[in-house]
């Protein structure tokens, strides 16, 4: 992922760095934080490690969460990620879904073995949205509202 070897790639200069290498190194602010037992910079792990637990994952849905979590790397930069919380399951052991529960209700996104994406949410409050997408959506747009609800 782009983010992470960017991360990683301004970590080695700031260690390096003859003017700011000692005060990076003696810092207590790091800029890893932990994602669900990973940390930002690990978003290749948590990748890698769902493609390996999922092995009936086709290259479209393949493709479809890889861009999920491009969408996900540049918004771990501005929120903190301890409060998504996204749980990760399947359906049917075909389709990769992805969860999260909040005060408001519960939120699902489905990367489905035609190569379609589902946006499901349910609200407490008896709110229902559904969606289903192309490849060619907005996944920014649909990973905010999945974070939002």
């Amino acid at each position: 992922m782009e983010y992470s070897l960017n991360y990683l790639a301004n970590d080695l200069f700031l260690r390096q760095s003859e003017l700011y290498g000692e005060e990076y190194k003696k810092s207590e602010i790091r800029h890893i934080h932990t994602f669900n037992d990973l940390s930002v910079s690990d978003l290749d792990d948590w990748f890698n490690s769902i493609v390996t637990k999922y092995a009936f994952l086709n290259i479209e849905q393949i493709n479809n969460f890889q861009e999920f979590l491009k969408s996900l790397s540049h918004l771990l930069i501005t929120i903190d990620p301890n409060k998504l919380e996204i749980s990760v399951d399947s359906v049917e052991e075909t389709d990769l879904l992805l969860w999260r529960e909040s005060s408001n209700g519960i939120s699902m996104i489905t990367f489905d073995k035609f190569g379609q994406i589902a946006y499901n949410y349910n609200g407490k409050d008896g709110k229902k949205v559904k969606g289903t997408f192309d490849q060619n959506i907005d996944m920014e747009k649909l990973l905010y509202k999945f974070i939002s609800a």
